[in-house]
């Protein structure tokens, strides 16, 4: 394997499994002994996923149940390379745990298949390596990328997940750091204004001219050189994604 990348999993009748593996050997599952936490005695290690071409580029299992179906979420191609990532999440379902999991189009995920939930876009690139989890009525996904507005700096986002005709889709991130589309270069220009814009008011609203005079030949340049330095930080940003650095 390139890396583990393990994931614990507990099935509708409360059996304790492993799920493991990336690249060369695929993905695979184990079951483990609730007692000890370790691979049972005698357990086969199960094939989950294997895409059938140079370097099996897959790893990141995680699996979750709803309804009559667990849900295998897996990342294909390749994270760990900036902005120049292609890391993307497919996912397949299959009535057992241990498989075989299909895709939408009813190919098996040890064949090649698996339908894609997500992949890069806006400043999110090489969204990868899935990890769902259900707690308190939520189905959450997390996973890592790189922000293509901040020279590809790792992160994370949090998602939830919600389900039609028996398959996931995934939202757009609720974490408090980042939404879509919406990056600081975005962000930090546009509260510039409304600050120049409530300034504006706030002199005029006075009654004396000297006390309006003195606001606005503060504030005034100090807002309008902030505005300026972060229009000029999200031209560059643009520059690069023209340049082909983001998706």
């Amino acid at each position: 394997y390139n890396a583990i990348d393990a994931n614990h999993v507990t099935d509708a009748e409360g059996g304790e499994w492993l799920t493991f593996g990336s690249f060369f050997g695929g993905l695979k599952i184990v079951e483990l002994d609730p007692a000890t936490g370790e691979v049972a005695d005698g357990a086969p290690v199960l094939p989950l996923v294997d895409r059938r071409i140079q370097f099996n580029p897959v790893e990141g299992p995680s699996i979750i149940r709803n309804g009559e179906y667990y849900y295998l979420f897996a990342a294909f191609d390749y994270c760990c390379r900036g902005v120049e990532s292609d890391y993307r999440v497919v996912v397949g379902r299959s009535t057992s745990i241990t498989g075989p999991y299909l895709d939408r189009d009813g190919v098996s995920m040890l064949a090649g298949g698996g339908s894609e939930v997500l992949r890069g876009y806006n400043e999110f690139q090489g969204t990868g390596h899935p990890d769902v989890y259900s707690t308190g009525g939520v189905d959450y996904f997390v996973n890592h990328y790189y922000d293509t507005l901040s020279d590809g700096t790792p992160r994370l986002n949090v998602r939830t997940l919600s389900w039609s005709d028996g398959w996931p889709t995934v939202s757009d991130p609720v974490n408090p750091s980042r939404s879509a589309g919406r990056g600081s270069a975005y962000v930090m220009p546009a509260l510039c204004a409304v600050a120049t814009f409530l300034v504006l008011i706030f002199a005029w609203s006075q009654q004396s001219i000297s006390v309006q005079s003195a606001i606005l030949s503060i504030g005034w340049p100090v807002l309008y050189l902030v505005t300026v330095l972060q229009t000029l930080f999200m031209i560059k940003k643009l520059v690069r994604r023209q340049r082909g650095f983001s998706v």
